[in-house]
């Protein structure tokens, strides 16, 4: 007979024998379909947030029903969900109409994977070239991580490192996370390697005679502060500083750094000499016209009052000089530093 479609039959079939019929006849049913189930498929797996396309097979004159997870319906073809999320994973469905013929449902199964969270992404600047920069991103199960940064950096560890770190490592870092084949939205994180400055140059106003006021001195490092260490346990944080009435002690090796952030120089050095004061005998011998003054060391003054003014006498040095007075009452003195 001619099936008509989802029409159930009926057919009995027996066998005859010379005796009669058959007591083992059969009765069996059949139903008939006159349009055959489309081909399906998806673009699956997807990320959420994507779109998932479903497709069926071009079945002539036909019309399509789709019906789905997350209550979905569509009379398209190949219907499209926008921005599908994690509840548009399931089976599909879809019959198709051809006048009066539907067909049986064909199947098919999209998969949305959740897409990860940005990574928390971290480091341990500031600090100083030379050091290890060390980059730190949350942990995403089941991930692989990606890194782009300053100087062409890029790295697939968790938690990469760069050795020796320069100033051109200065800058922002991004990583992701893909889990699924879905990446994450990028976390970032900004480091900070200083330079290291340069070692001051030390200086001071020695030698000097104990006594006298020890003066050093240091470059300007822009933006920094100093730290001074030398002889007889001498500590300052003074750019220049001083050490008045200052003793033999204190000659030796004074030390200063420059430290900018977290960042501290090389030493500059200098030597410091303070001498003992002198014992100093000057003695004057007269003639006629001159007189002859001998002192060992220092500085020969003079005067023609015994409270000064003091003048240093023009062109007088040790170990004698030879001059003749030039005023009724003249003093004579030697100044040792």
């Amino acid at each position: 007979s001619t099936a008509v479609n989802n029409t159930t039959y009926y057919y009995v079939f027996s066998a005859v024998t010379p005796f009669g019929e058959s007591a083992n006849s059969v009765q069996v049913s059949a139903t008939a379909s006159c349009t055959p189930p489309p081909t399906l498929g998806n673009n699956g797996p997807i990320c959420a947030g994507s779109t998932l396309n479903l497709t069926a097979s071009t079945v002539a004159d036909a019309t399509y029903s789709w019906t789905g997870p997350n209550r979905f319906s569509s009379s398209d073809q190949n219907p499209s969900i926008a921005n599908a999320t994690t509840a548009a994973s399931g089976t599909y469905s879809v019959t198709v109409t051809v006048g009066a013929c539907t067909s049986v449902p064909a199947t098919t199964i999209a998969t949305v994977n959740a897409t990860p969270p940005a990574p928390t992404a971290g480091n341990n600047g500031p600090l100083c070239e030379g050091s290890t920069l060390n980059l730190t991103a949350s942990t995403v199960p089941g991930a692989t991580y990606s890194w782009t940064g300053p100087n062409g950096f890029t790295s697939s560890a968790q938690n990469p490192s760069i050795t020796s770190a320069t100033t051109s490592a200065s800058g922002s870092y991004s990583v992701t996370a893909t889990a699924n084949g879905c990446a994450s939205p990028a976390g970032t994180t900004v480091a900070v390697v200083n330079a290291i400055p340069g070692a001051p140059i030390a200086g001071n106003n020695g030698p000097i005679t104990a006594g006298a006021t020890l003066n050093l001195t240091a470059s300007t490092v822009p933006s920094a502060v100093y730290s001074w260490t030398g002889p007889n346990g001498f500590t300052s944080t003074a750019q220049n500083p001083s050490i008045p009435n200052a003793t033999t002690n204190s000659s030796g090796i004074y030390s200063v750094t420059a430290t900018v952030g977290t960042c501290i120089s090389a030493a500059g050095t200098t030597p410091v000499t303070v001498n003992p004061l002198l014992d100093v005998i000057l003695s004057i011998q007269a003639t006629d016209s001159s007189i002859t003054l001998s002192w060992p060391a220092g500085t020969l003054e003079s005067s023609t009052n015994i409270a000064g003014p003091w003048d240093p006498v023009t062109g007088a040095a040790p170990p004698s000089f030879t001059t003749a007075p030039s005023e009724p009452q003249q003093f004579f003195r030697v100044r040792v530093q």
